[in-house]
């Protein structure tokens, strides 16, 4: 188990995955001025990732006084059809307001697909793409502010002034034994581990001191505690081949005698 504390920390904790994205700069989180306030929130968080997330830096958002959140999670509805929602939009206590939309994911690095760097990052799962949730960013999420159903709900704000920043938190894995030489526009402070495909794991010689734990999807971003349950690698591969049956590529996590750990993907592809 993870307290709230632990998920807020392991969330600030991830890096930004670009400084500058066509023009919008990225989000730099502010200290909190009162980072035990989450302590005391009675509070249940969203079982689905992205919410999850959200809902983490809200709480931190409230606990920082140099920022004040105008509106969260905006729904936009234009004659009955849901044109999208926007994440947050905040006010400095300079009163410059900014509107900040919050991404976090997990890419696999796949030289097949393409020639072009940016295209090669695609989900676990080969269902997200970096350059689909770019092009979803820059040209619908970010555009949204400035629609009419938007402008109605959000009256206190000056969308003459108002700033556009993303908040785009990300893992990033390579093929085992990959390196990669130039980064282009990409952080890569994001880079958290390799991938594998089953049968590559499975062939693959561990030490016998090596244990592994196969985290829920909620627990992606998160650091071991004292309470991982960790499995021998045998126990470990039939938990693995359940997902791979599936078609379902998952996170892992691996620990040496040493206390050393690392997060990987096995990958039914």
């Amino acid at each position: 188990m993870h307290t709230l504390q632990d998920e807020l920390q392991a969330f600030l904790k991830i890096p930004s995955l670009f400084q500058e994205l066509e023009g919008h700069t990225a989000f730099d989180i502010p200290a909190s001025e009162k980072p035990g306030i989450v302590l005391n929130q009675g509070i249940t968080l969203p079982s689905v990732l992205g919410k999850r997330l959200e809902a983490l830096l809200s709480l931190h958002l409230k606990a920082c006084e140099s920022h004040k959140i105008l509106h969260q999670n905006v729904q936009l509805i234009e004659h009955k059809n849901t044109l999208g929602e926007l994440d947050f939009i905040l006010e400095t206590n300079q009163g410059q307001q900014i509107h900040v939309e919050l991404a976090c994911k997990f890419y696999l690095l796949d030289p097949s697909v393409s020639f072009n760097f940016h295209e090669q990052w695609i989900g676990p799962n080969r269902k997200d793409t970096l350059v689909k949730k770019i092009n979803k960013l820059i040209h619908h999420q970010l555009p949204l502010l400035y629609s009419n159903t938007a402008r109605e709900k959000c009256n206190d704000v000056d969308f003459k002034e108002i700033l556009q920043q993303i908040c785009y938190k990300a893992f990033l894995f390579t093929p085992f034994n990959h390196t990669i030489s130039n980064w282009q526009n990409i952080n890569p402070k994001c880079w958290a581990g390799h991938y594998y495909s089953f049968q590559d794991f499975i062939g693959m010689d561990f030490p016998d001191s090596t244990v592994f734990y196969l985290p829920p999807k909620l627990e992606w971003f998160m650091e071991p505690s004292p309470k991982t349950e960790w499995k021998s690698l045998d126990i470990f591969k039939n938990e693995l081949e359940v997902f791979i049956k599936k078609g379902r590529s998952p996170m892992g996590w691996m620990k040496n005698l040493e206390q050393e750990w690392q997060r990987f993907f096995v990958c039914s592809w």
